[in-house]
C-alpha cells in the first residue's frame, strides 16, 4: 500500500524507530500530538476495506468497527453512503481526483495530450479505466458534454478498455498506445518510480477524498474532524503529500506536478465508492485508542 503505509525494513524497538512508516503513520502521528490521543497500530485480520455481505454483515475493517474489535480504520478510504449508515466518517485527509496516466514519448519525441479534452482530438491513443470503483460511478453521474463523450467511447472501444485491476491498466500502458484514468494519487506516484516512463496529466472528473472511520457515534469523530481542519489550514496536509510522493522520487522529472499543478489539499466533500486495488498486498490498520485527554483540545 505505499506510499500510504509500509514496513520500516530499520524498524528497532529498542532504538524506538517505528515499524510501520508512511503517509498515514506520519498522518496519524501529527493528530496525536495535537490531540494527545495515545494508539497502537494493529493490522486487520480482514484485508479489505469493507463490503456489506449477503447475509447483512460486513466484512474486513468496517465490520471490525461495527463488532468494536478498533477504534479507527485508517486507509485510503472512501465513504458511501451504505457504509455511513454503519460506521462514521472523518472529513477528507486527502483530496483525490482524476488523472490520464501517460507513457512518456521517447527523447525527442512530444505528446500531443496536455489535458483531458485532447483524448477527443486524437485516435492514436485508446484509453479507459477499472472496470469498478470511484471513476466508473464519476463518469457515470457527470453532467460535464466532454467527460460524457470520452465516457460514450470508451463503452464503444473494442477490445474493451475496462481492465479488471490497476496494475493491469498500467501494464497496458507501458506496453500499447493506451491512457489510463486513474486516481492522481496513484497515477502520482506510479510516475515517480523506475523505470520512470510514466507521467500524469490533468486534473478533472472527481473531487473526492479519503477518510478515517470510527465507530458509529463515537466520540472521537469531532477530534480527528477539528484536528485534520487544523492539519490542513496549517499546509502540513500538503507537506505530508510531498514528503511521500514528490519528495521520494527516483525520477529526474516531476512533470505532473510541475505542469498540471498539484491538487492534494483534503477538502470537506463526500465520496462514493472505495476501490484501492492496484497493490496486490494490503495492509490496512485499525488504531485502538489508549488515552483520550481532549480537555483542552486545540485551544
Amino acid at each position: 500500500m505505499e506510499p500510504h503505509l509500509m514496513i520500516n525494513p530499520y524498524y528497532n524497538k529498542n532504538k524506538r524507530r517505528p515499524r510501520y512508516i508512511g503517509f498515514i503513520p506520519d498522518l496519524l502521528r501529527e493528530i496525536s500530538e495535537l490531540t494527545g490521543i495515545k494508539y497502537v497500530i494493529n493490522p486487520s485480520s480482514g484485508n479489505s476495506f469493507g463490503y456489506k455481505q449477503s447475509d447483512g454483515t460486513w466484512d474486513g475493517m468496517i465490520g471490525e468497527l461495527i463488532r468494536q474489535e478498533a477504534d479507527i480504520a485508517a486507509a485510503p478510504m472512501y465513504k458511501t453512503a451504505e457504509r455511513q449508515q454503519v460506521v462514521d466518517f472523518s472529513v477528507p485527509f486527502l483530496n483525490v481526483q482524476a488523472t490520464l496516466l501517460v507513457r512518456k514519448p521517447p527523447t525527442g519525441g512530444k505528446l500531443n495530450i496536455t489535458s483531458v479534452e485532447d483524448l477527443l482530438d486524437q485516435n492514436e491513443f485508446k484509453y479507459g479505466t477499472l472496470n469498478r470503483g470511484i471513476i466508473v460511478r464519476a463518469f457515470g453521474n457527470t453532467n460535464s458534454t466532454i467527460l460524457k463523450t470520452i465516457w460514450g467511447n470508451m463503452l464503444t472501444f473494442k477490445p474493451s478498455v475496462f481492465t479488471s485491476s490497476n496494475r493491469e491498466g498500467i501494464l497496458r500502458v507501458r506496453r500499447t498506445k493506451f491512457i489510463f484514468i486513474i486516481p492522481h494519487t496513484i497515477g502520482d506516484y506510479m510516475s515517480i518510480k523506475e523505470p520512470c516512463d510514466l507521467v500524469t496529466i490533468d486534473r478533472f472528473l472527481l473531487d473526492d477524498g479519503y477518510c478515517l472511520a470510527v465507530v458509529k457515534g463515537s466520540d472521537l469523530l469531532t477530534q480527528f474532524n477539528l484536528a485534520i481542519q487544523v492539519l490542513r489550514h496549517n499546509g502540513l496536509l500538503d507537506d505530508l503529500y510531498r514528503t511521500w510522493w514528490l519528495a521520494r522520487s527516483k525520477c529526474d522529472h516531476i512533470e505532473s506536478n510541475q505542469i498540471y499543478g498539484s491538487s492534494y489539499m483534503a477538502r470537506s466533500v463526500s465520496v462514493s465508492l472505495c476501490v484501492y486495488p492496484y497493490i496486490i498486498l494490503f495492509f490496512f490498520f485499525f488504531f485502538e485508542v489508549l488515552k483520550n485527554p481532549l480537555k483542552n483540545f486545540l485551544k
